[in-house]
């Protein structure tokens, strides 16, 4: 399965969705923003409309990171499925903060090693972020 990720970005923080009703059931309270690419969609035209149809926010600044697999463990419609996620980077913003959440129950500010350790993500969704942290040390003008 092909998704998308876009993870906005602050220093050593990370905005994250809180799932609410959209934990699907499997005990899984935080989430990213993104989905699925339609078709004919670029990754990049993807992550735009999914930003605006869950956040209806329009990032300013928004760069492809990379590519991460890993398995889905949890109990579900996926569980056992290899996801493929497309990471874009965009920075936290005023306008962010005000977004109109669409889909979850609020936007959480997190450190990003508590992230890292993805309690309350699912299984392996969050390992990649060991190699944002190193990226955002190294490029300091992605990030506010």
């Amino acid at each position: 399965m092909l998704l998308l990720r876009c993870l906005l970005t602050k220093k050593n923080k990370i905005a994250v969705q809180e799932r609410g009703k959209h934990s699907k059931g499997v005990g899984e309270y935080f989430g990213f923003w993104g989905g699925k690419i339609e078709e004919g969609e670029t990754t990049k035209e993807a992550i735009k409309r999914e930003l605006k149809e869950e956040l209806g926010y329009s990032p300013s600044k928004l760069e492809y990171w990379d590519v991460f697999s890993y398995i889905y463990k949890e109990k579900g419609v996926y569980t056992g499925w290899k996801i493929n996620q497309y990471v874009f980077l965009s920075p936290i913003t005023k306008i962010l903060l005000k977004a109109d959440i669409k889909e979850g129950t609020s936007i959480v500010i997190m450190n990003l090693i508590d992230v890292i350790q993805g309690k309350g993500f699912p299984s392996g969704s969050t390992k990649f972020l060991k190699s944002l942290r190193r990226k955002l040390k190294e490029v300091p003008d992605i990030v506010n």
